[in-house]
């Protein structure tokens, strides 16, 4: 009794003694035209290193350009380099001006006049309030009478108040001058800080209400003669 197996098993291609199917040697040659095996790989390897080479380059260039850049800001002389001496007709000599962002006399390698001329307008209103004492009724003063308090014996003659608002404000402006410095090459003054950044930082936490008179500001010439 014989059994009949062409109408039974399933379609599988096979290979017989003679090698692959016709279809699948066409098939094959397309992937050869379309994908060479002795080209393809190694180009795309090739051009994948190349690609990550100059990543790698880009990057190490940037970093080299502001770490000198950094390094070069740090070099420059620090002691008495933005001091002003100790009056007003001296700082005039010295080339310096009131500048209402540091609320100090500087020479021009420490001010950025342009940030400031900026600051300056950068109350609600358009210009900033400066008050003679610690709430919203006192007398206030103009930017000329606050530059001249510079000469007063005592911090007491020398300070003005201003709104958390100013304070707040002046933060972001004094750290938009430290980022601005390393392009403009602009001194940073001392601040009499260890750091002015968290100095803000911590003012911040507070939460004051804006228009609030609380913060006390001093006036003076700069850096002192050693810092």
């Amino acid at each position: 009794m014989s059994l009949e197996t062409s109408d039974t098993e399933p379609f599988i291609t096979k290979h017989g003694n003679d090698g692959p199917t016709e279809l699948q040697s066409r098939d094959e040659e397309a992937i050869e035209l379309i994908l060479p095996k002795s080209r393809r790989p190694h180009r795309s390897i090739t051009l994948s290193l190349l690609w990550k080479t100059i990543v790698i380059s880009f990057a190490l260039w940037g970093l080299v350009s502001i770490t000198r850049d950094a390094i070069a800001h740090l070099r420059k002389p620090r002691n008495g380099a933005c001091n002003c001496g100790s009056s007003i007709a001296e700082a005039k000599l010295r080339g310096c001006r009131y500048d209402s962002l540091s609320t100090s006399w500087l020479p021009q390698q420490c001010r950025d006049d342009e940030l400031t001329a900026e600051f300056d307008k950068a109350s609600p209103s358009g210009e900033w309030t400066y008050y003679s004492d610690h709430n919203s009724n006192s007398s206030t003063y103009t930017l000329e009478e606050i530059a001249m308090k510079a000469e007063m014996k005592s911090m007491k003659d020398r300070r003005f108040w201003v709104t958390a608002e100013w304070h707040t404000v002046h933060c972001f402006f004094f750290w938009r001058k430290e980022q601005r410095a390393a392009k403009l090459g602009t001194v940073i003054e001392f601040t009499g800080f260890k750091s002015h950044a968290d100095h803000c930082t911590e003012m911040y936490t507070q939460f004051l209400p804006r228009d609030a008179v609380v913060f006390p500001a001093f006036v003076g010439f700069g850096d002192p003669e050693e810092v």
